[in-house]
């Protein structure tokens, strides 16, 4: 759509006059249109009252006096209007712009163009604006009657502008303008009280403005002497009311008028403006009162009394709508906080926490209750110094259990109602979504947000650009960590304890969050952290480099194996001895067997509670008569406890073992818990065992202990078991490789895919373009068995192929014979499953893996289509689709469409790396997205106005921005913080570029220099001043030598960069250049220009 602004001239408003206005005849002052309500007798709240308006009825027309035969001729409406054009041309030109915008937005408004030069034209096209005014107004008016009812203040104003309107013309500007103030009364909640107040003012007060003018025209001859001071004291009230209402209407619409700046109109002082009305309004008053007669002064009056009450009604009117929209945007900001706080949530860590304390049998205080009154345990909870927590053991020794009893304790003591918070996150090893640090981050934001809500604010700064990507693309815990730093420094918290279990079993991106906790998570005061991981040197050397300078004492670590704590963990083991010989229920009548079988665990447990669990999960299954014969055969130690249980295995009859091997292998290498029925797939079970999940639960049960069944869903019993069968027993559980494993697991999976458990509309939506939220899933669900099958065959096919253990034509065709019959119903689960994201990764990691094969261009060929398809429809179908089913022949070459900006895009910069782009725009953020899904990574925020060029540094570690606000800013581009802002430009920054080695960066400015800035201080090193002309573009040679800028002024110019010397001018362009680039071994400049040429430049410019 194009919108045009009206030219700057003053007739561009003016009604046409007749041809002779001496003798044409005026009206009377018109009859105020009755309300309806009055009908009955009630008293109408804005119009006059029976009195007045029987004596406007009645009046007979006064003589008119002209004191010099021109006064008839003025109107003052547009003699006000014409100063305020020659005072304030610019207010003026955002006025119109926005009439023309906001009031008729499916109109070009050429109004003043030469074609439609006249008054009457442009008095033609206000009133079409006026009455589209008034059509807005219907919508004020009727939420007005449902919040406030019986008051129909707008509803009459809407008939007092349609009658003026009509009778005078002259005042269309004034009209149009009220119409629009309205909108302030619809949403109050956006501006200030002083400007509410003002608007309401002024919109109360139109009845009296309007009668002014025609009062004028009705002046008895006795009094035509003072007739021209009259005159002017009300054009110099129009002239105020005019410039309040316009800078009103420009403060309300600002956000749509993009020609409006706020340091080009002084916007603020609403409390001044509405004065200088007011006092313009009592000299007019007192004017009045000096010479006019009693009725005329009575009808004044009286219309005054009744705006008096028209302003206190509409102050009432607008202080029940902000309660109403307060409480309307409560209400959405609630459903904002939840989405957002869903989208977050990956697993409640308070029921990850209950679930694995019922895997391990239950939480025995007894047997950790000791840490509460640890010396260690005390100081770190009372010592101000002492701000992080590190309890340190051995496999099996109970740290989590003694984690559990801290979070209990600390819960206990946290009230309800206090600004404590309390937060906590348990690794798991063996769970995708459990072992991985922003899984961390996601846990600890979820339950802090959750026990404290306004700490959402920090959340929604990221949320409500990025959306759910926020949490999923691979800079997830970059900008997560932000958002949990700056929840921290949050003085809303009075306290806030964070408990972090297994940091070992943190596999991804564990460097980075060991020096998130030791340094921005321990920069409060307020803020105490307690971990537990194994005892890992590495863990040790990050907690140490990372705390806070000048608190040495902020770690206070409890080693489970040191004299003190062994001595308490021993105890400990003996009193869970006896908590778990008492569910043996063969032994509660044999108590000697009971004594002796105790004192052999007590002997052999070695401080370990995982040898007890798993020692008593055994004698459960022996007879009583065995048991101490069984039970000195255990080895003490943990990992030969494994071995004899793996022999087990190996000793079961027939098939058993390999069907043990089956299950153990995929429980290992799935990414997360499988439920029975996945296992069943997955693991390559016969169909005899496969389809019967009651037979599958059976061969985990054969097992032993290494598994466990929770709800259905299957869990290694710890990561010592899993780390044990992938290195000790790797030949039992992996007889060929852990690839070949993964094979099986990606042929189980795509013959499960292809055989019939997808299909068309899975759920029976039988509707198109059903909205994920509407969804409801089946029972049984069609896709329980296949949901793990549906987001990871791609990935266990890759795997096995980094293992070399595909068979290479059989697994192509497969993959050939999946895309080609299913594809399309595999999109569709993945969208049932809101796992879109994570698809278009697994296909891309395809597509690698299968270009690092050199696999046959056939199948790579349908893998490449395969991607363009999902990346180009992952939002809706394809804009190609229509009702006459026409396809295109070729996919266009557009690759992706990132979409979040909410306002044009002028820049964008792809890192050195390739695998982000960074786009700045219109809307004055800079978003940073990944290449392969698409998905923005970060929304830097900060500049003040738009954003016009971006820029990579060469390590790819920093964003340096240019903006309208006249500033640079470097960023960074894993936390998204604002490293510095480069102030030195007069105007707006048009570009940004970094010296080759990155120590520097070159601006180019509206103000016509080019500045060179230290990126180290942030200091202007140099300004290069030679163009007469908006510098444009700006670009670094290769080799660091020289800089090249192209201007308005038509030219291009070479600098040096060391001396600042101008080495050349290119002159050639007859247009504005807009863009410079040097080629790669910095001899030639390639330049852009407007008149449809691009010249090529050698540099020629001798080594420097």
């Amino acid at each position: 759509m194009r919108c045009r602004f009206w030219k700057r001239r003053k007739a561009s408003l003016r009604p046409t006059e007749p041809t002779d206005r001496a003798h044409s005849p005026k009206p009377p002052i018109s009859k105020r249109p009755t309300n309806a309500s009055t009908t009955d007798g009630s008293h109408d709240p804005v119009g006059l009252s029976a009195t007045a308006q029987q004596t406007l009825a009645t009046a007979s027309p006064l003589p008119v006096v002209e004191s010099d035969g021109s006064a008839s001729k003025t109107l003052l409406w547009i003699r006000a209007y014409d100063a305020i054009c020659e005072d304030d041309p610019e207010l003026v030109a955002a006025y119109k712009a926005v009439l023309s915008r906001k009031m008729r937005p499916e109109v070009v408004c050429d109004i003043g163009a030469d074609s439609d030069d006249n008054a009457e034209n442009a008095r033609q096209e206000m009133d079409r604006q006026v009455q589209e005014g008034l059509r807005r107004t219907e919508k004020a008016a009727a939420r007005m009657d449902k919040i406030h009812d019986g008051v129909r203040v707008v509803s009459s104003v809407k008939e007092l502008i349609s009658t003026a309107a009509k009778h005078a013309p002259e005042a269309a500007a004034a009209w149009a303008g009220i119409c629009l103030l309205l909108a302030i009364l619809e949403n109050p909640l956006t501006e200030s009280k002083a400007l509410r107040d003002g608007i309401s003012h002024v919109v109360s007060r139109m009845d009296w403005y309007w009668c002014l003018s025609r009062l004028l025209e009705t002046t008895h001859a006795e009094t035509s002497g003072m007739r021209d001071e009259l005159q002017k004291h009300i054009g110099h009230l129009y002239k105020k009311l005019l410039s309040h209402q316009m800078k009103s209407v420009c403060t309300l619409f600002r956000g749509r008028a993009s020609t409006i700046a706020r340091d080009m109109i002084k916007l603020d002082d609403w409390a001044n403006a509405l004065q200088s009305v007011r006092d313009a309004e009592t000299v007019v008053q007192r004017d009045i009162d000096t010479f006019h007669d009693s009725e005329v002064r009575a009808l004044l009056n009286d219309i005054s009394k009744q705006a008096i009450d028209q302003h206190a009604q509409l102050q009432d009117i607008s202080r029940a709508i902000r309660e109403t929209d307060q409480n309307q945007e409560e209400r959405q900001q609630d459903e904002r906080t939840k989405k957002c706080l869903a989208d977050l949530r990956l697993t409640d860590p308070r029921d990850d926490m209950r679930r694995i304390e019922d895997t391990k049998g239950g939480l025995f205080r007894g047997a950790s209750n000791w840490i509460l009154s640890s010396d260690d345990f005390r100081r770190w909870h009372s010592a101000d110094d002492a701000r992080l927590l590190w309890i340190k053991g051995d496999p099996g020794k109970g740290k989590t259990m003694l984690m559990i009893t801290i979070v209990d304790e600390l819960e206990r003591q946290r009230p309800t109602t206090s600004s404590t918070a309390l937060s906590y996150f348990f690794c798991q090893g063996t769970d995708e979504n459990l072992n991985n640090a922003a899984a961390v981050l996601r846990g600890l934001i979820y339950i802090l947000c959750d026990q404290q809500p306004s700490l959402t604010s920090h959340l929604h700064a990221q949320y409500d650009h990025a959306g759910a990507k926020l949490f999923q693309d691979g800079n997830s815990f970059y900008a997560l960590s932000k958002v949990l730093e700056n929840i921290l420094q949050d003085k809303r918290l009075h306290r806030a304890y964070l408990a972090v279990d297994a940091l070992d079993e943190c596999m991804t991106e564990q460097d980075q969050l060991l020096r998130f906790v030791a340094g921005p998570g321990m920069a409060s005061p307020r803020v105490r952290w307690v971990v537990s991981s194994r005892n890992i040197p590495r863990i040790e050397d990050l907690l140490k480099a990372g705390s806070p300078e000048g608190l040495p004492g902020s770690e206070v670590r409890l080693s489970l194996e040191v004299t003190q704590n062994a001595e308490q963990v021993a105890l400990a083991v003996s009193a869970f001895i006896d908590h778990k010989l008492l569910t043996i229920g063969s032994l509660q009548k044999d108590h000697k067997t009971r004594d002796q079988v105790r004192d052999v665990m007590r002997e052999k447990a070695n401080g370990t509670f995982l040898w007890v669990a798993l020692v008593v999960d055994k004698l459960r299954r022996t007879n009583i008569w065995d048991m101490l014969e069984v039970l000195h055969e255990l080895p003490q130690k943990l990992e030969d406890l494994y071995g004899r249980m793996i022999q087990q295995i190996r000793n079961l009859e027939r098939k058993d073992p390999e069907f043990c091997r089956l299950v153990l292998s995929a429980a290992i290498l799935a990414y997360r818990p499988l439920h029975l029925t996945e296992l069943a797939i997955v693991s390559g079970l016969p169909a005899e065992i496969s389809d019967h999940t009651d037979r599958v639960q059976k061969v985990v049960a054969l097992c032993g202990s290494f598994l466990t069944v929770k709800e259905s869903v299957v869990y290694v019993i710890h990561q010592s078991v899993k780390d044990y069968l992938s290195d000790r027993a790797s030949q039992t559980v992996f007889p060929s490789s852990p690839g070949q494993v993964h094979r099986t697991m990606f042929v189980q999976s795509v013959e499960a895919l292809s055989n019939g458990r997808l299909r068309r509309d899975m759920y029976d939506l039988r509707r198109l373009g059903t909205t994920i939220g509407n969804v409801k899933i089946p029972k049984p669900d069609p896709l329980a068995s296949v949901r793990y099958s549906c987001i990871h065959w791609a990935r266990h096919f890759c795997d096995a192929r980094s293992g070399n253990s595909c068979s290479e034509t059989e697994d192509l065709e497969r993959i050939e014979g999946f895309i080609r019959r299913v594809f399309l119903y595999w999109l569709e689960a993945a969208a049932l499953l809101q796992r879109m994201s994570e698809i278009i990764v697994s296909i891309r990691q395809l597509e690698t893996a299968l270009k690092a094969q050199s696999c046959k261009d056939q199948v790579m060929s349908l893998i490449s289509d395969a991607v363009r398809f999902a990346l180009h429809n992952r939002h809706e179908e394809p804009r190609w689709v229509n009702l006459k089913s026409v396809i295109e022949s070729s996919w266009s070459p557009c690759m992706q469409t990132l979409e979040g900006h909410s306002r044009p895009v002028e820049s964008v910069a792809f890192s050195p790396d390739g695998r982000q782009i960074a786009s700045g725009s219109f809307d004055r953020t800079i978003k940073v997205w990944d290449r392969k899904s698409g998905a923005c990574t970060q929304t830097l925020k900060g500049h003040g106005h738009w954003v016009h060029s971006v820029a990579f540094s060469p390590d790819g570690r920093q964003i340096a921005s240019g903006s309208y606000d006249r500033t640079i800013k470097v960023w960074d581009c894993k936390s998204g913080a604002c490293m510095q802002t480069l102030k030195g430009h007069g105007r707006p920054v048009l570009s940004v570029a970094f010296l080759p080695d990155g120590r520097q960066i070159a601006s180019g400015s509206v103000d016509d220099t080019i500045k060179v800035w230290d990126c180290e201080s942030g200091a202007c090193t140099q300004t290069l001043e030679g163009h007469s002309g908006t510098v444009h573009s700006v670009a670094f040679s290769p080799d660091g030598r020289q800089i090249a800028s192209g201007s308005y002024d038509r030219t291009i110019k070479v600098w040096d960069r060391e001396s600042g010397a101008c080495m050349q001018t290119l002159e050639g362009h007859v247009g504005p250049v807009h863009s410079v680039a040097f080629s790669r071994d910095s001899q030639e400049i390639a330049s852009g220009s407007g008149e449809n040429e691009r010249p090529v430049a050698p540099s020629g410019l001798p080594a420097v």
